[in-house]
């Protein structure tokens, strides 16, 4: 409970008119919570803290969803395959260690976790496109017209990029408390069905131009290997 306190004084000069008198309460606890909670991103960077609370909850996340940039603050253009395309289709906010991120080709809830026992107090990633021609025990269907697929196929052999992109950064709104000399951005590659890592990722430096190449050795298991019932 929180007391308002008493105010006395004249609200108008004339019984015809009354000024404004707001009277407002701060609840200065809460607000240091939620710089608590947003603080998180910084690790171990910053060393001030906010409260005396020694554990998180779904509220850690909650606030930090509520502060973080959106599509339109990070991506200024978006091309697949060279055909420019509306960022906020191809890159949805996902959870991760670092944060609140934003991931290109990632798979739904539904497709990665059990529903029914995860916790429902927020979303784990925001990705709500559903798996077409693709498993993760066969991999891709044989199609000639790979562009319904999803996840995304990327070209085998080709010169050209499959995913450009045009990354804004803004200096004005970083901040240096949490951040220290760090700038850019940090691209982490991860299997469609997995969650990013803390490691390993790719820094990206603003202000300057980067290619990054992926290429993939694939580990096969035997048909003939015995099947059996796991125990519990």
């Amino acid at each position: 409970m929180h007391s308002l306190g008493r105010t006395t004084g004249s609200l108008g000069d004339t019984p015809d008119r009354l000024n404004s008198a707001p009277v407002c309460s701060y609840n200065t606890s809460r607000f240091r919570e939620q710089l608590d909670n947003v603080a998180l991103v910084c690790g171990s960077g910053l060393r001030d803290r906010f409260t005396d609370r020694d554990f998180c909850d779904h509220t850690s996340v909650l606030d930090m969803i509520k502060v973080a940039p959106e599509v339109d603050d990070i991506f200024q253009t978006c091309r697949w395959r060279g055909n420019k395309k509306n960022c906020s289709d191809m890159f949805q906010k996902l959870i991760t260690f670092h944060g609140v991120c934003y991931n290109f080709n990632g798979l739904s809830s539904k497709d990665v976790f059990d529903e029914e026992s995860i916790q429902r107090e927020y979303l784990y990633t925001y990705t709500t496109k559903s798996i077409r021609s693709w498993s993760q025990e066969t991999g891709y269907e044989l199609k000639m017209d790979d562009t319904d697929m999803y996840p995304r196929r990327g070209h085998q052999n080709s010169a050209l990029p499959d995913l450009e992109l045009e990354l804004l950064e803004s200096i004005q709104r970083q901040d240096q408390l949490c951040i220290g000399e760090k700038r850019g951005f940090k691209i982490i590659l991860h299997h469609p069905s997995d969650s990013p890592r803390a490691k390993p990722f790719y820094h990206i430096q603003g202000g300057q131009e980067a290619a990054l190449s992926i290429s993939f050795h694939m580990i096969t298991t035997s048909d003939k290997l015995k099947s059996y019932s796991p125990h519990v």
